[in-house]
């Protein structure tokens, strides 16, 4: 029996987030879509020859078919951290910019998006939600 490629990708992800999430109540059939794809490249130096080396991290792409399944997965996201493992929203091209500009800023402790909202934690402790034209200084 051949298994599509939707249903061998929708099956690690249930067991990613079912060992390691800890996520109950999804099963295969609540993913509408799932695909395996590779992410954004990422460049960096190797200290021993100086080259630069480019590697795509693998990434997988899911849609479910309600908000509050997609909703479990997300919220359970921060026990990745630290892990090789993470979970993204799906961001505008715009939401991705704001995402840079604040983890590339000094007075941002700590940044996230929730349902295409941008948040932040600023060095001062102040729990900010952030628009992407906004100016970091009128964040303070």
């Amino acid at each position: 029996m051949a298994y599509s490629h939707k249903t061998i990708v929708a099956t690690k992800l249930l067991i990613l987030s079912k060992l390691f999430l800890h996520v109950s109540g999804i099963e295969l059939t609540d993913i509408e879509a799932a695909y395996s794809a590779f992410g954004a490249q990422n460049t960096r130096n190797n200290q021993q020859d100086s080259a630069t080396t480019s590697a795509r991290r693998p990434a997988i792409l899911v849609r479910f078919f309600k908000r509050e399944h997609r909703d479990k997965v997300i919220q359970a996201r921060r026990i990745l951290k630290g892990s090789k493992f993470a979970i993204t929203e799906d961001l505008t091209a715009l939401n991705v910019r704001t995402m840079n500009r604040l983890r590339n800023s000094d007075i941002v402790r700590q940044s996230w998006t929730w349902n295409g909202r941008i948040f932040a934690i600023l060095t001062n402790g102040k729990k900010v939600v952030v628009c992407p034209f906004q100016s970091l200084q009128e964040l303070m």
